[in-house]
């Protein structure tokens, strides 16, 4: 099953998963219609969930079992992660799906009389949906996954992990990176190919749309080890209208970063980071060392 990759609505946080199957699932219960102002949609994750943008996650304890997922920036649904079985159930409109259906409908009996849905379904009351079987192999693949954390931890604690080396990157996982940039811009679209072509998982953001905060770059500026005066798109059009050249040394820095933030132009393109690494522009080489 290939891989799928969404976002939020404000594109600040991205997801990339494996759905087990092509089968949508909705819930008409009372805590997922109140939730996402209708039926809850949702397509079921294999193990493998990986997030871009984890500080924009907000995670709601619905209950003791479960918790469910939204982003703090626009308020888009994300997921209803089962705590017990770490399963997630992404909201299948974060993805552009192609050849999936929807199969089932569980707490129809609390479905409201005012929406139908015309697809043949299986449908399972609230009573019905929680006397469902868990089979044996389900609830061995549980025991198996314990156990397995529980033998990490503590060939971490007694510093054993130390021996394993994962390189991962030798091992085709992808990298997740946030990469600003200006579509019309042909060093972006340089880069763009280039680390689509290395095995990295691409949340692409407009950078004049939607430019980091001065938070955002302030944090990103501390983790670059760069001056200030990279951030900047020295060679753009607003930079020397602004004449900025004479006036950066008389800023302070939370002036320049409330600068650079009020307008996606000013900021050197493309911005690149997987929230430790950060590259600005693009140089081959750099790239290379970097995202590869």
């Amino acid at each position: 099953m290939e891989n799928l990759q969404g976002t939020c609505l404000c594109g600040a946080v991205s997801i990339v998963i494996t759905p087990k199957n092509h089968d949508i699932h909705a819930c008409h219960c009372e805590m997922c219609r109140k939730w996402t102002a209708g039926p809850f949609l949702s397509i079921e994750a294999s193990s493998h969930v990986t997030f871009s943008g984890e500080k924009y996650i907000t995670e709601f304890p619905s209950s003791k079992w479960a918790k469910r997922g939204f982003c703090n920036k626009c308020g888009s649904t994300l997921f209803y992660h089962s705590v017990e079985s770490n399963e997630y159930f992404m909201s299948s409109e974060l993805f552009h799906l192609e050849d999936f259906r929807l199969v089932s409908e569980i707490y129809i009996d609390a479905k409201p009389a005012y929406y139908d849905f015309k697809n043949e379904t299986k449908k399972w009351t609230e009573e019905e949906f929680l006397k469902k079987p868990i089979t044996y192999l389900y609830a061995l693949s549980c025991f198996v996954l314990i156990f397995l954390k529980k033998l990490l931890f503590y060939l971490y604690f007694w510093g054993k992990w130390t021996m394993i080396d994962l390189d991962l990157s030798k091992k085709g996982v992808a990298i997740v990176i946030d990469f600003y940039w200006y579509p019309k811009c042909s060093t972006c679209r340089k880069a763009l190919a280039f680390i689509e072509e290395n095995k990295v998982v691409v949340n692409k953001i407009d950078l004049i749309e939607n430019p980091p905060s001065a938070d955002e770059l302030k944090a990103l500026w501390e983790k670059s080890g760069l001056p200030i005066r990279r951030f900047f798109n020295t060679s753009g059009i607003k930079y020397r209208e602004l004449g900025l050249k004479d006036k950066l040394e008389d800023m302070s820095q939370d002036e320049a970063f409330e600068l650079l933030a009020s307008d996606g132009k000013l900021i050197k393109r493309p911005l690149t980071t997987d929230g430790k690494k950060v590259t600005l522009g693009f140089k081959e080489e750099e790239f290379r060392a970097a995202w590869k």
